[in-house]
């Protein structure tokens, strides 16, 4: 073989091998998922709560009060919810505006409330306010507010409906048993497995929504000892 067509051929390979060897694949890193974690030991933790289902004319009857407080029958503090419901359609709400979010990302949120209360969800128990007091959840990109409709105070998010993950009550307690304790609800346990879906805006944030809605006439005390959010990116 001609030996200038050999070196070049030997030329050739060696700069092939060597780009082989020093190729830089082109990997997209995987969007990172988002944890959000409130315990209110100390203070609210950027929190805001309010209540609904009032008319103008009935709404001084509801007491409403909001506050951190201690849990009864526990070593730790909770955002307390409190109101009367005289016409069985209270409904009390705690929000928080999330940020640092990837802007205009898709995202699934699994969102996991210890709610403490005193009750059971049995039908044997007097008022069934347990089974009658349900959590649901909920996001939004602009910040909910309160509108009027059909003569009733709701809350407007501009997205979905809300997400109902249980009754707020304790299944197989006793109907007499008034220690309060924390109940872990999930929309990732069945049947209510579904996440949330929301895109966030340009600034990467999105308003998350935790709502009690109640049909017991009567007063409603609830705690929330703790909110964690996990925003997952879906990609």
């Amino acid at each position: 073989m001609n030996k200038t067509l050999l070196f070049f051929l030997t030329l050739l390979s060696t700069l092939a091998i060597t780009s082989c060897g020093n190729s830089t694949p082109n990997v997209t890193p995987s969007l990172p998922i988002s944890e959000f974690s409130y315990t209110f030991e100390t203070d609210q933790e950027g929190w805001s709560s309010s209540f609904l289902g009032y008319s103008a004319a009935n709404k001084e009857a509801f007491d409403f009060q909001s506050s951190l407080e201690s849990i009864p029958d526990l070593a730790t503090k909770g955002l307390l919810l409190s109101a009367n419901n005289p016409n069985a359609q209270l409904v009390m709400y705690a929000q928080k505006q999330l940020t640092g979010l990837v802007a205009n990302q898709d995202y699934n949120l699994l969102y996991r409330v210890g709610l403490a209360s005193n009750l059971s969800s049995e039908n044997t128990c007097e008022g069934f306010q347990g089974k009658r007091t349900e959590l649901k959840i909920s996001a939004s990109l602009q910040e909910p507010t309160k509108v009027l409709e059909e003569n009733l105070n709701i809350l407007d998010l501009g997205t979905g409906p809300f997400q109902r993950i249980g009754a707020v009550g304790h299944k197989g307690r006793n109907c007499e048993d008034s220690n309060y304790a924390i109940n872990q609800l999930s929309n990732l346990k069945a049947p209510f497995n579904a996440p949330v879906q929301i895109k966030s805006d340009a600034q990467g944030t999105i308003w998350a929504v935790v709502v009690l809605d109640s049909s017991y006439i009567g007063q409603s005390i609830f705690y929330i000892d703790s909110i964690d959010i996990t925003a997952t990116p879906i990609e």
